[in-house]
């Protein structure tokens, strides 16, 4: 989940293309999916989030718990696409935006300050897969206890205009 985050950090700011389309590389999303969220695109969507259509199949209780819970602090804040921490693709200044969290919180926060910004955000169903490569590490308690801090540093942002947004500085030489 850090690396991951870390390397969208160095990876936006570098990106040339006017759309994005962010996948892990733990092999759960078939490069296939890319083809309706493509056309999500085509039909006028600017940011569109794959939902996973299996996650009883692929998640234990615990993990759809943790999931339910993140999808609807990223609803209730205003971003229409619940499921975030999935495969995304949007219009590249959507996706490199400022952002107040400081974590994985960051990608529902871009999903919100899209949304409330008017860009046209969509969900479409995305086949998951088991993780075939590496450690699952988004529903760790310490990974859960900052990205509810981060949901709190967002609220604030949004409601109180501090704290402000920044973009993440890369850590590549261009």
């Amino acid at each position: 989940t850090e690396i991951y985050t870390l390397s969208l950090h160095d990876a936006l700011p570098i990106s040339r293309h006017a759309w994005v389309f962010l996948n892990s590389a733990d092999r759960q999303w078939p490069m296939a999916m890319l083809e309706p969220m493509a056309a999500a695109a085509g039909a006028g969507a600017d940011f569109v989030v794959g939902v996973r259509a299996n996650k009883r199949e692929v998640y234990t209780r615990y993990r759809r718990l943790i999931s339910w819970g993140y999808e609807r602090v990223v609803r209730a804040l205003g971003a229409p696409g619940g499921d975030p921490g999935s495969i995304k693709l949007a219009r590249r200044e959507l996706l490199h935006t400022p952002v107040a969290a400081r974590g994985v919180f960051a990608e529902g926060e871009r999903g919100i300050r899209a949304a409330r910004g008017g860009a046209r955000v969509v969900e479409v169903p995305v086949e998951c897969h088991r993780r075939a490569a590496g450690q699952a590490t988004g529903a760790r308690r310490e990974v859960v206890v900052r990205a509810m801090l981060d949901a709190a540093r967002v609220m604030a942002s949004l409601g109180l205009g501090a704290p402000a947004p920044h973009l993440p500085v890369p850590d590549v030489e261009r």
